[in-house]
């Protein structure tokens, strides 16, 4: 059987296309790796006015991590059931909840994205994260799930 050679060609145009638009929209998604020794929680607290930094959780005394954006950088993590931390004494709040958690131990970890360049920090007792390219310079981190009242203690017992 002989194909007619537009037929050829456009089925070529569209294999092409099809290809290409899943390259576009299929970025991938980030490697979630333990922080390098050298990078702290403290560090990071430390030094908050250097990232944009924002709660997972139910509220900021039932947090299940913290996420650490640099400031001077052309990337952006992103996500929708992520909450601003506006000031240095919400985050020392929620870094102390988080450290109260008998159940889930925080760790912090770095959210590389798929060109292998980092992206920022997430602060969490959960051992998975997720974070998926919305495009070259934006990363998109799935909201955390909140522990449960009964893996929690009270900060000051």
């Amino acid at each position: 059987m002989k194909f007619p050679s537009r037929v050829l060609a456009l089925a070529v145009v569209v294999s092409a296309l099809a290809l290409a638009a899943g390259c576009i929209t299929r970025i991938g998604y980030g490697r979630i790796s333990p922080a390098t020794p050298d990078k702290t929680i403290d560090d990071l607290v430390e030094n908050w006015r250097n990232y944009h930094v924002y709660y997972s959780g139910l509220n900021q005394d039932r947090p299940s991590g913290l996420m650490f954006d640099p400031r001077h950088d052309d990337r952006e993590l992103m996500g929708k059931r992520w909450e601003p931390v506006n000031d240095r004494a919400t985050l020392d709040r929620i870094v102390m909840w988080l450290r109260a958690n008998d159940s889930f131990k925080p760790r912090l970890l770095r959210i590389v994205g798929p060109e292998q360049v980092l992206y920022g920090y997430v602060y969490t007792g959960w051992n998975q994260v997720v974070a998926r390219a919305v495009d070259m310079r934006s990363m998109h981190v799935l909201g955390l799930p909140t522990p449960l009242p009964e893996n929690r203690r009270s900060p000051g017992r």
